[in-house]
């Protein structure tokens, strides 16, 4: 991990390469986190894929169902909670439902 923290702060673009690795898996978490979003998890990898990618980089959304559960701390608490479990409707996301915010005041709208 500290070789591609090394590599990622020289702003290097890395294609991670790896097979049957779970979602919520640490390390695909870890180099999630540290900007590497093209990822291929599979038992073969087919050059028009690579190809693919090499063109057209994937983004956080792609790379974000490897994220696993995060702790955050709301008044002191620590909370486990899966952020691909947020729901997203009307431009909206409302953190209250997971325990993410004091009884839905810190709910905004995009942009604003």
């Amino acid at each position: 991990m500290d070789v591609l923290r090394k590599v990622r702060q020289q702003d290097v673009r890395v294609i991670y390469c790896c097979n049957d690795r779970q979602i919520g898996d640490p390390w695909l978490d870890g180099i999630v986190q540290f900007g590497i979003y093209d990822i291929i998890n599979d038992d073969i990898l087919p050059l028009k894929e690579l190809f693919d990618i090499m063109q057209h980089p994937k983004t956080f959304k792609n790379a974000s169902k490897y994220l696993g559960k995060i702790t955050v701390s709301d008044d002191g608490q620590s909370l486990d909670k899966d952020l691909n479990d947020v729901e997203l409707t009307n431009d909206q996301v409302d953190f209250s439902k997971h325990g993410l915010g004091k009884n839905g005041q810190n709910k905004r709208k995009r942009g604003s």
